[in-house]
């Protein structure tokens, strides 16, 4: 084995409403300040894919250019050029939200499209599980369904040494028609750990240990903001980089089973 493959690798996988690919970059960031040096990280980006709100970016870039091209001759063009950019804050808002609806719609009701996102992830998985000695999957919100659909499917095919998944939805899922509770090749022998960490604030996430079969998952509650719209920010937590970064050192493997690396968040 060489050396490249004696390192575990990060695999990132946002969820709905991100239309930036370097997302993770601060992530990654705060766990390499955990772990004393930069770890190989490899990123799900599939926002392009439903990117509504681009729209909306693209006519506010256009009616900006239309106004700087004619605002010195027309004092009132000006104006509206200054209110215009003075709106962008806002409108980079608006822009996360169209694209949060524009996921879910898709992920849910375009077969086609949540197709395309779980090539994204498939192919990310091959690579990293090629070329390391093990992948550590991150996953937050609808990418944790993502990652579930594509982990139950195939996990064999993948060398998935530990997933943490970030204000999963599975909880709500699973209590209507869009899950049944079946794991398929998602077991413990195929993904021998996975951290589900939620806060009990995140209107979206909660504790699944108790649907699923006992030994899949161990749950760990979040201490975070308590605000329902700010509940999502997980890497909030300096608790969430030290636990990742404990994964990468841990070196413990009984088959293609790794022990815990120590005490939960």
């Amino acid at each position: 084995m060489d050396q490249q493959r004696k390192v575990k690798v990060i695999v990132t996988v946002h969820g709905t409403g991100l239309n930036t690919r370097d997302f993770a970059n601060d992530h990654i960031s705060a766990v390499a300040a955990a772990l004393g040096w930069t770890p190989p990280h490899l990123p799900v980006f599939w926002g392009d894919l439903i990117d509504a709100g681009s729209l909306l970016i693209a006519g506010q870039r256009r009616a900006m250019r239309w106004l700087r091209q004619r605002s010195g001759s027309h004092g009132y063009l000006a104006l509206l050029q200054r209110s215009l950019s003075a709106l962008e804050p806002a409108i980079t808002i608006l822009h996360g939200l169209i694209d949060s609806i524009a996921g879910v719609v898709s992920y849910f009701l375009m077969p086609r499209r949540r197709r395309q996102i779980y090539e994204r992830l498939q192919t990310v998985l091959s690579e990293a599980s090629s070329s390391s000695s093990g992948v550590i999957l991150l996953t937050h919100s609808l990418g944790c369904l993502v990652a579930f659909d594509v982990l139950s499917a195939a996990a064999r095919d993948y060398n998935v040494a530990a997933w943490v998944s970030l204000g999963c939805p599975l909880a709500i899922m699973f209590r209507t028609v869009w899950r049944h509770r079946g794991l398929g090749a998602l077991t413990p022998a195929t993904v021998p750990l996975w951290y589900n960490l939620y806060n009990k604030a995140d209107p979206i996430a909660g504790a699944i240990s108790t649907i699923l079969p006992s030994g899949t998952v161990s749950d760990r509650q979040m201490s975070g903001n308590r605000h329902p719209l700010q509940a999502h920010r997980y890497w909030d937590s300096p608790e969430l980089a030290r636990l990742v970064a404990d994964l990468l050192r841990s070196q413990a493997v009984v088959g293609r089973r790794f022990r815990s690396p120590g005490p939960g968040i």
